[in-house]
Order: C-alpha cells, then structure tokens, then sequence
C-alpha cells in the first residue's frame, strides 16, 4: 500500500501583489525520488521553503506523514538549502557533530562522513572547503538526523562530474533503505536517469505531475529507425504512428507512444535490422514545455 508522507493542499504564496505560488497540490509517496523543475525565478525554492514552514502561506495546508494540524517534527526531516553551510571556523568533523547533537537517533559520524565522501578532509575549516566539497557537507548535515524525508535544493551546485555522480549513487542507495527525496536541480540529466516523479512549475501553476514517460507521451516524440525492404505502407496505417518517410532502404517513423509501436513492431523483426530508437531527452522535454520562457535552474 503506497504510503503519503507529504501531501501539499491548494497552497498560495505571493510577493508583492505578484503570485508564485497559485494554489498548488500535490502529494509525496513513500519512498520516491520526486524532482521538481522550473524556469529562473518560477518558484522552486519558493515552494521547499513554504513547505518547510521556513516563509509563511498566504493559504493553504502541508501535512507531513499524515499528522494533519501538527507542527512539522523535524526529527523526521532533512533540508539542504541552496547556499552552503556557513560555519567557517568549524571543522569538517565539528559541524557534523554539532548537526548531530540536534535530533535524537542521528546517523553515526563514520556512516555521516562516508555517505559525504570527506573523511580524508574531517579536520579541515569548512572555510577552505572547495564548492564542491561544501556542498557534500551540507548533504550531510541534512542526513544528521537520519531523516525519513530529505529535501535537496540544487545538491549539486559546484561540483565536478565524478562528485556528482558519486552523490546520485548514495541519494539512489538511500531511496533504497526507504527514504524519500524532494529535489530540485538545473542537471536535467541528472533528474532523467535518478527521479521517478516529475513536477513541472510554471507561471505560479504546476502544469506536470508524471514520470518521465507520461511527459514524453504528452509533449514529446520519438524516433524509430531501422532498415528493412518491407512496405513503408505497412507502418502509414498504425494509429500509433505520427509519420513515416523512407530514404533507400531506411525507415523513420515518429510517435509519442514508443513502447506501443515496439510491440507492433515484433511480428516484423525477421524482415528488420539496425533497429535505433531515439527518445526526446528532458531537457529538451523541459525547454519545449517552456519554450519562450527563459532559463531553468
């Protein structure tokens, strides 16, 4: 049985006379890893900070694990902000410390170090920590408490390819031991390989609440090549099929319903070869759903 751990209802936030957030509901399931994307400026940590009770709501409500009208129990929950941990004279070692002496069952340094990958730097002053390795720190310091839900702004911000894949590697491990993520990022290849959930804002409104595959259904096509001597004719009339060109012995089709026409393919794959299927990428997904409306995050 799916289990709803936050559940965000018909919430409201402007600044001054101008909507972010125009009355926006969604739910969060037990261990998904939800990403939420937006153009500059959208709302995007808008949204993680009224969730997190860190701004006040014009309107609306936000339950965490089912404890409607009780205050947030941040023993369950863990936040990593977009701008860095800001203890300079601290080290490495110190602040995890410090972040642990906070909640009751926290995670233990030696897991809390390894998890951030900074166990060779634990004696070193946050101050001359890298971006990078900044970063790491306050993924940490959201995992002190050993939170069941994690809210990540941004986690990989300044750091190198390696580092980030190496993050994305323990978020995925995590997911697996039943933790749940809420995170923004502007990597959006990051998001297409790791989130199973999409929300997309946009002009204060939700506007997408899917996988990766509903997204491509409702807004994207994909490409199927191969090369065969059957009839183009054949594939003309498959209501799953956009549109057909042939060059010499190379056939392209277009749809928005790849794994239908995998399917339909089948009873002719004796007479097919050099099968290709090219699918819309999200950030391209991402850039065609806003097209006109400027940069992501």
């Amino acid at each position: 049985m799916t289990e709803t751990i936050l559940e965000v209802m018909n919430i409201r936030k402007s600044y001054k006379k101008r909507t972010i957030l125009n009355t926006l509901s969604f739910k969060v399931n037990k261990g998904e890893i939800v990403a939420l994307l937006g153009i500059n400026g959208a709302g995007k940590s808008t949204l993680i900070n009224s969730i997190n009770q860190l701004i006040p709501l014009d309107a609306g409500t936000v339950t965490f694990f089912n404890q409607q009208n009780q205050p947030i129990d941040r023993q369950k929950i863990g936040v990593m902000m977009q701008k860095n941990i800001q203890l300079s004279r601290l080290t490495v070692k110190e602040t995890l410390t410090l972040a642990a002496s906070y909640y009751h069952k926290p995670l233990p340094y030696t897991k809390l170090i390894a998890l951030a990958n900074l166990a060779e730097h634990e004696n070193k002053r946050v101050a001359k920590l890298s971006g990078g390795q900044k970063r790491r720190l306050s993924f940490a310091v959201a995992l002190a408490g050993d939170p069941q839900l994690i809210f990540l702004d941004e986690p990989t911000a300044g750091m190198d390819s390696s580092s980030r894949q190496k993050l994305w590697q323990v978020i995925s491990l995590l997911k697996k031991e039943g933790k749940t993520f809420f995170v923004t990022s502007h990597y959006l290849d990051e998001l297409e390989s790791s989130a199973n959930r999409l929300l997309i804002l946009k002009e204060s409104n939700i506007v997408f609440d899917g996988t990766l595959e509903d997204l491509r259904r409702k807004s994207g096509t994909a490409e199927i090549t191969f090369h065969s001597k059957l009839s183009e004719k054949i594939f003309t009339e498959w209501k799953t099929v956009l549109s057909v060109t042939r060059t010499g012995e190379s056939i392209h089709l277009m749809t928005n319903q790849v794994n239908q026409v995998v399917v339909q393919l089948v009873p002719y794959l004796s007479g097919i070869e050099n099968l290709v299927i090219k699918q819309n990428s999200l950030e391209s997904l991402f850039v065609s759903l806003n097209e006109g409306g400027g940069n992501h995050e």
